[in-house]
């Protein structure tokens, strides 16, 4: 999973549109994918959602046709999804080893 935070999110970075993105690819040969996708549109407010692959049984597709494309993929929905398979993307207690973080500041 990846995030940007929204041009309107506190901290985000002026001039870059704001995306959320998860992949799921349970085989290393990559022949059952499924990705889901939020973008910002550059320059405006608008939003663009996609889905690819196959919906998997613990997924939430109830949220992909929420009224505003913004509520299609939350934080908080690509959270559970991690967990469902074992993941805890936010909590620090899960990182065990050495890691590297690369942040864009200009």
């Amino acid at each position: 999973m990846y995030a940007i935070l929204f041009a309107d999110e506190e901290g985000a970075a002026p001039g870059i549109s704001g995306a959320l993105q998860w992949e799921y690819l349970p085989d290393a040969r990559g022949d059952v994918q499924r990705a889901l996708a939020l973008v910002e549109h550059e320059g405006s407010s608008g939003f663009h959602f996609e889905a690819w692959g196959p919906l998997q049984t613990w997924e939430s597709p109830d949220a992909y046709s929420a009224r505003r494309k913004r509520d299609r993929l939350s934080p908080s929905l690509v959270a559970d999804y991690c967990r469902t398979l074992g993941i805890e993307p936010f909590d620090l207690a899960f990182y065990a080893g050495p890691a590297v973080l690369i942040e864009r500041t200009t």
